[in-house]
């Protein structure tokens, strides 16, 4: 049965403080579904899909009139997908029943059963067979999240590589024609009751969040065909503006224009309001950037002010200052954070020392609104309000004040305000929310703005936000209207 869409929830303004750490209670679970588990486990475990937060609810409603939803976390790889990570080795049974290969069962017999036939004229198969097979269908119902299975000794394990994080190109891209392919959208089963302020893919599993001011984060499986909503989380003194996954797909972070933060857990499922930043007196949080080595979170403060916290407290770590009121930042993979003024001043800082290592003035920038660091760490994008991106080549900008841009592009007209770059650094995906179906690719090898897409009938609307999924086979983008478009790309 495809779950209820969640509508407007009615807030209470006198409702009471939300306890610091809300407690995960037990969650009803399809019959079936216990009793594979009992069979397989042999006692009476609960799903461990995250559990609805009823006895919170509960409490709740009676004042609020408001529900507050569970969420999990579904790593299952659908059969189109190949996965990436190289079958590992099994170890075998500490102990083996050996009364298991005497008696059989017949799975004909029971509708319940007919499931585990391999074939159609299957009717009787051994214990062993059977415990195997309701193993198997118990994994397909719940399969483990990613980060819950025990590292291996060696290289093969998903926790030693960063496989899945790379996109895989099959063909050459051509600026002038690059295959994008609608398919469902994202969020076709739960739509927002507002723009889609942000929204993000999980960083190993196909997973995708969507969230705005509605209060609510919803989860989705993305498969492109089905895209199976999962669970919806209403955070009600928290209209979410920023919303990130950690980079080890842990915690999801979001941040509003309040001074109070929400992380959820998404292996535990507990959920954690941290009051504020101590020692800072910001009373909005709502730019908030992940590092991709996981250890910091940077917020946008004051008077120019980047506020680091560590990923694992929550709380300051240090305090980077720019000479102007700061708009943006990007982390690169190689340990160091730029950061953008509103006057066009880009900063590179080191991590590792917090000092600034180089700056260098955007050529021709009036008011500047984005910067965004490729994978690869090769080039710099930067927006401005007047829509032009000039895009740096790193070594470049890191060897004069004034480089010169590789690429001044001017195909948008109204301020620069998404601006991100493919998982392979060869494609640029920039756009303005300022305008209806103002949203441009950009091929970065050969510096031109892709000529098929999208056209007049691609039906944007207004591009509140947008990125790609760490394959790079899906494009996502969150318009006004409550909607995640989605286009797979037929070259990843």
């Amino acid at each position: 049965m495809p779950p209820k869409r969640i509508g407007k929830h009615k807030v209470n303004k006198k409702s009471k403080k939300i306890p610091e750490k809300i407690p995960i209670e037990n969650v009803e679970t399809d019959d079936e579904e216990l009793e594979l588990e009992n069979l397989v486990f042999g006692t009476n475990r609960k799903s461990n899909v995250g559990k609805v937060l009823e006895k919170a609810a509960a409490q709740d409603s009676l004042e609020e009139k408001q529900e507050v939803y569970d969420f999990f976390i579904d790593s299952n790889v659908q059969e189109d997908e190949q996965p990436i990570e190289e079958e590992m080795e099994q170890d075998g049974p500490a102990w083996v029943d050996e009364d298991q290969q005497v008696f059989s069962v017949n799975i004909e017999k029971k509708n319940r059963l007919k499931k585990l036939r391999n074939e159609f004229e299957e009717t009787e198969i051994t214990g062993k067979e059977y415990e195997d097979r309701l193993r198997s269908q118990f994994e397909k119902i719940n399969p483990v999240p990613e980060w819950a299975k025990v590292p291996a000794d060696n290289t093969s394990s998903i926790l030693a590589t960063t496989k899945p994080l790379q996109a895989k190109r099959v063909a050459v891209l051509n600026p002038d024609k690059i295959d994008l392919i609608r398919v469902s959208d994202a969020n076709k089963n739960s739509y927002s009751n507002c723009v889609i302020q942000s929204l993000g893919f999980h960083p190993s599993s196909p997973v995708m969040f969507t969230a705005g001011l509605d209060k609510t984060l919803r989860l989705f499986h993305i498969d492109g065909k089905d895209n199976l909503f999962f669970k919806s989380f209403v955070l009600k003194d928290l209209p979410i503006v920023s919303a990130a996954f950690t980079a080890d797909g842990l915690q999801l972070i979001l941040t509003g224009r309040r001074k109070h933060f929400y992380v959820l857990d998404l292996d535990s499922g507990n959920v954690e309001r941290i009051r504020g930043i101590r020692g800072r007196e910001e009373k909005t949080l709502e730019h908030l950037y992940i590092s991709p080595n996981n250890d910091y979170i940077g917020i946008m403060g004051l008077e120019g002010e980047i506020i680091l916290l560590s990923i694992k407290t929550k709380q300051w770590v240090s305090t980077l200052k720019m000479n102007d009121h700061g708009v943006s930042m990007a982390f690169s993979n190689d340990g160091y954070l730029w950061s953008l003024a509103q006057d066009g001043t880009v900063y590179q800082w080191d991590l590792q020392t917090k000092e600034c290592t180089h700056k260098f003035t955007d050529e021709g920038c009036v008011k500047a609104t984005a910067i965004s660091v490729s994978p690869n760490d090769k080039w710099i994008a930067i927006g401005s309000s007047v829509g032009v991106v000039n895009l740096y080549d790193t070594k470049t900008a890191l060897a004069s004040a004034t480089p010169k841009p590789e690429k001044a592009i001017m195909n948008l007209t109204t301020a620069v305000t998404t601006i991100t770059f493919h998982p392979s650094s060869d494609l640029l995906m920039i756009g303005s929310h300022y305008l209806k179906d103002s949203l441009k690719l950009v091929h970065i090898p050969t510096k031109r703005v892709v000529a098929n897409w999208p056209t007049s009938k691609t039906p944007i609307g207004y591009a509140f936000s947008a990125g790609f999924s760490p394959s790079g086979r899906y494009v996502a983008i969150g318009n006004d209207k409550g909607k995640v478009l989605l286009y797979r790309l037929k070259d990843f």
